[in-house]
């Protein structure tokens, strides 16, 4: 089912029972996503590069305590899966409190932590299921919350969750509540969680306005290649999101917005989008007061602090290509037919607005630079940009290029 209406309340009802739902506006990311899980095909991995995990001495201290984490966010939940297993521990996600119920009665879990704000099941409702059969001594379940005002803590703490972690998390956050919340039988990791050092080197002489770029190299131990890889989520999943709220709030569809506020508050502050960040929460305040007057000031505003980010996200992306070993040898220049072949596949995916990963970047680089020098460098920055209707035409000039008789190509 497709909709913009609270699924909580179509969920209630006995008689009526989807297989899943989409809300409206949709990425398409997550079309994707949905029609590969019906269609009975593999979910497209996220394409990351490796962090720079700190090694950690963990023989003497027994077995790792297994952690449950419920987050519907592919970059959130990536982000404290990376920062949890660095530290030692075991790790299974999920994606909502349904198939965290579903993967309690299969397992047993040590510590849940538990998003609050999430499809088919949010976190408080499966927090009431959970104290059903555990109490906070058996299970501690910590909430993961974007929202940690008086009134959130209040309703978590009623239906017996045992403590908080703040959207968008410190590491040494993130290990110092894990540690408080283990069941003492696992003394020993606690400390070891509390004597854990997650500082990084600095992103010096790189500074970038609205991000907080040392922050978010915090939460990826460093690595230049995972931050590159998260922004192109990112833009996949945010690209249009001022114009998915100006939409949504002509409908006066304020649940909905207030929603998709939230969940792009998260993501940009666990990415250091700063001022986006800043945006989405006031956004999301605006939302749930339906304030129009506000909300005529505040999208405009995002959508210009989103358009910096994007700018931004090309210096990240440059500076993980100057990190990345090999940077055009991680495969041999396609010619002929083949190189054809390449550069449509590569023009539809621009056609879709898919966003182009690393690599497959540095590949059509070492395709084009030795036959089309001066285009490739055009083109380069068309894509990184994100002006994907001028790479489009890009392409098409250049394939005229490299199909024309000899005598008839000029240099570009």
């Amino acid at each position: 089912m497709v909709t913009a209406y609270g699924q909580e309340k179509i969920s209630q009802d006995d008689d009526f029972a989807p297989n899943d739902f989409m809300s409206k506006p949709i990425t398409a990311g997550e079309l994707l996503s949905v029609v590969n899980k019906y269609m009975g095909n593999e979910p497209k991995p996220m394409k990351l590069g490796s962090t720079r995990r700190k090694k950690v001495n963990i023989d003497n201290l027994g077995p790792a305590p297994k952690v449950l984490l419920v987050e519907d966010n592919e970059i959130n939940r990536f982000l404290a899966c990376e920062n949890l297993q660095v530290a030692g521990l075991n790790v299974v996600s999920v994606e909502n409190g349904q198939l965290a119920l579903d993967a309690l009665e299969n397992s047993n879990f040590d510590l849940v932590l538990m998003d609050l704000q999430m499809p088919v099941m949010d976190g408080l409702e499966s927090c009431r299921h959970i104290r059903k059969r555990w109490d906070e001594k058996q299970l501690p379940v910590v909430a993961i919350t974007a929202n940690a005002f008086t009134e959130e803590k209040r309703l978590c703490r009623e239906v017996g969750m045992n403590s908080f972690i703040p959207k968008p998390f410190e590491v040494d956050e993130l290990y110092k509540v894990v540690a408080e919340n283990l069941p003492t039988v696992f003394s020993s990791w606690s400390q070891h969680l509390l004597g854990l050092d997650s500082s990084v080197q600095s992103a010096e002489g790189i500074t970038i306005h609205g991000v907080d770029v040392n922050a978010a190299l915090r939460r990826l131990h460093g690595s230049w290649e995972s931050y590159a890889s998260l922004t192109n989520e990112f833009v996949d999943e945010f690209g249009q999101i001022a114009d998915g709220l100006e939409l949504l709030t002509q409908q006066a569809q304020w649940v909905e917005s207030a929603s998709l506020s939230h969940r792009l508050k998260g993501v940009a502050g666990n990415l250091g989008f700063s001022r986006v960040c800043e945006l989405a929460q006031a956004l999301e305040k605006a939302c749930k007061e339906q304030d129009e007057a506000q909300l005529k000031k505040l999208i405009p505003a995002l959508q210009d602090a989103c358009k910096e980010v994007f700018g931004a996200i090309n210096i990240i992306q440059e500076k993980a290509r100057e990190q990345s070993p090999g940077d055009t040898q991680l495969e041999p220049a396609l010619s002929g037919d083949e190189l054809c072949k390449y550069l449509n596949h590569i023009q539809a995916r621009l056609q879709a607005s898919e966003v182009l990963e690393n690599t497959e970047i540095k590949k059509l680089q070492a395709c084009l630079k030795p036959l089309l020098p001066d285009l490739v460098e055009k083109l380069i920055k068309q894509i990184e940009n994100f002006h994907y209707a001028a790479a489009v035409e890009s392409i098409d000039f250049a394939q005229h290029q490299l199909t024309a008789p000899e005598p008839l190509r000029k240099p570009c």
